[in-house]
């Protein structure tokens, strides 16, 4: 699968945090380091890239996508750690 450059250029920090607001307050207890692995993440950003496709009209879309992306982020912190 052929990757989009302008997409993944899309995931920051600031993109991530204001479409998944609930990430602040752990985000805020990361190293910059970890902070910059986790939104480097391809399944994270293909997960973002989803959900800006999607908009914010299907409701149960988006409890799947946070779902997903809560699962992907303790997953990545896991491994940051180890």
């Amino acid at each position: 699968m052929v990757k989009n450059n302008q997409a993944t250029s899309k995931l920051t920090k600031n993109n991530f945090l204001t479409v998944y607001p609930e990430f602040l307050h752990r985000f805020s207890h990361m190293s910059l380091d970890q902070q910059d692995y986790i939104i480097a993440d391809p399944t994270l950003n293909d997960l973002y890239q989803t959900r800006e496709e999607k908009g914010e009209l299907d409701q149960d879309f988006n409890r799947q996508n946070d779902e997903a992306v809560e699962d992907q982020v303790n997953e990545l912190i896991e491994k940051f750690n180890n």
